[in-house]
């Protein structure tokens, strides 16, 4: 069974590696994150990033940030990232190259 849940600190090392793991260029104008760089920052806290647990592991992630700075925008979240450690091919994935594990409705992303 696949949930999702608000991160949480003690994910990071996971989160990271998840990063890691999944990063090409095809997905990213970013260069890779060099090993050992910390998933949270300023712009990445704990609670920006909902993850998806499939047999109580993390599985993957989705990144989210605030719409533009407009008022119209307030309910808006960007999808700032999103990787998955399974995919129908059974090998990671990023940036929507496969199908990640999040459930089609009731995810906690609603709730923001």
């Amino acid at each position: 069974m696949i949930t999702t849940r608000t991160a949480r600190a003690e994910d990071e090392a996971v989160l990271a590696r998840i990063d890691e793991r999944t990063w090409t260029p095809a997905v990213s104008p970013a260069p890779a994150p060099p090993p050992g760089t910390p998933f949270f920052d300023d712009g990445t806290r704990p609670e920006d990033v909902l993850v998806a647990e499939h047999g109580g592991a993390v599985a993957g992630y989705v990144r989210l940030g605030e719409g533009f700075g407009i008022p119209a925008h307030r309910h808006v979240a960007v999808l700032g990232g999103l990787a998955s450690t399974r995919s129908d091919s059974g090998s990671a994935s990023r940036g929507g190259s496969s199908t990640p594990p999040w459930p089609k409705r009731g995810s906690a992303a609603r709730a923001r």
